[in-house]
């Protein structure tokens, strides 16, 4: 392999980064099995013509039906029906948001071409698209308008962003390793001791940080900060592990040992443990906050193989879909989950939504590829 190799670059500086923060937390697998991803993208964007021709696999329609005990989404949506003056119309449940060769799905059913197939990560901030790519050396964010032209790029530190539950403010790590809010028409520099945010993602951003430094707080993995700048002492002592933030609740990891872990779910505004539990890895927070999502407490392997709702009250299951890898999930609304599925047996990705009541709705697939070629990435709201 040559020195030069892109492949040796990324995974050689992005270990290195995580091994400096080894005494805080596990190694975070996502970040790297989404480097190698949108790397292997990049080698398949360069081969020959025909195999670029032979990867654009069409999936007839009769397949997208092929997931036992599901509704199948992946055909055309219902026609809408015009309401007479007077009555009250129906608001349709939105669509799920997320990324597939080239084309943004978005909220409202509507598809707009995007000019790279290798995005790896993406949330919506402001009506607009954010989305991660590499270019070899770095990872890439571009700010993509509605009719998918690219109006900004800038550089992300960890491959990770951010963006609060209106939708306003965004958060990342740049290539300087320091900290950045940004919301429509101002930005902040969070002034963290250079080097403490190094290899630690901006995992999320609650509060209006337009409204003063103070107003809003930014977690990484393993810290949180006010844009004041300022520390947030985290709310149980300990060195936890933050893992999402959200109207009002905070999911964190506590403790870790060989096979297992054990975490909380915290109400900030109330200043209380709702829940502690030792079954689940609380992970991301629905909006509203009635529902958490579960993943195993014990992470293995290249992801997760299972993906649980669970009620933000009391640490419940309420539903839960396994039997699969989950590689990447987000909140469609305040209760459908969309998880990025793979499937090791038949050796397809498939997009699916579950709800509290245990439904099952395949969006789109199954497409057939390797566990490295995922031709989705979930869109984060």
């Amino acid at each position: 392999m040559s020195d030069h190799d892109p492949w040796e670059s990324a995974m050689s500086r992005d270990f290195d980064a995580r091994v400096r923060d080894l005494h805080e937390a596990p190694l975070d697998l996502r970040d790297v099995r989404d480097t190698a991803r949108s790397i292997r993208r990049r080698r398949r964007a360069t081969a020959a013509g025909g195999v670029l021709a032979a990867a654009a696999i069409v999936v007839p329609v009769a397949l997208l039906a092929g997931l036992p005990g599901t509704e199948d989404r992946s055909g055309p949506g219902p026609a809408e029906d015009p309401t007479t003056p007077g009555e009250t119309a129906v608001v349709e449940p939105a669509e799920p948001t997320y990324l597939a060769e080239g084309t943004w799905h978005r909220a409202d059913g509507s598809t707009v071409d995007v000019p790279d197939e290798g995005y790896n990560e993406a949330v919506i901030w402001d009506n607009r698209l954010v989305a991660l790519r590499w270019d070899g050396d770095n990872s890439i964010a571009d700010v993509i308008t509605e009719d998918g032209t690219v109006v900004e790029s800038f550089a992300v530190q960890t491959g990770s962003i951010a963006v609060n539950e209106e939708g306003t403010t965004l958060a990342w790590t740049d290539g300087d390793g320091e900290i950045m809010v940004r919301w429509e028409d101002g930005r902040r520099t969070v002034g963290v001791e250079r080097g403490r945010a190094v290899g630690s993602p901006v995992i999320a951003v609650t509060g209006d940080c337009s409204a003063g430094p103070t107003e809003c707080t930014i977690y990484t993995k393993h810290a949180a900060y006010t844009a004041g700048p300022g520390t947030v002492e985290p709310p149980l002592g300990g060195r936890p592990t933050y893992n999402d933030a959200r109207a009002g609740l905070l999911t964190l990891t506590e403790e870790v040992s060989d096979d297992s872990s054990c975490g909380s779910i915290f109400d900030i505004t109330g200043d209380d443990r709702r829940v502690r539990g030792c079954e689940h890895t609380f992970a991301g927070i629905a909006p509203g906050g009635e529902y958490v999502l579960g993943l195993p407490s014990y992470l293995d392997g290249i992801g997760p193989g299972r993906a649980a709702i669970l009620d933000a009250a009391t640490g419940t299951e309420l539903a839960r879909y396994d039997d699969t890898t989950v590689m990447r999930t987000a909140w469609v609304d305040e209760s459908r989950l969309l998880i990025d599925a793979y499937d090791y047996d038949d050796r397809v990705w498939r997009l699916l939504t579950l709800a509290p009541d245990g439904s099952v709705t395949q969006v789109a697939g199954p497409v057939p590829g390797e566990d490295m070629d995922n031709p989705f990435t979930v869109v984060r709201r």
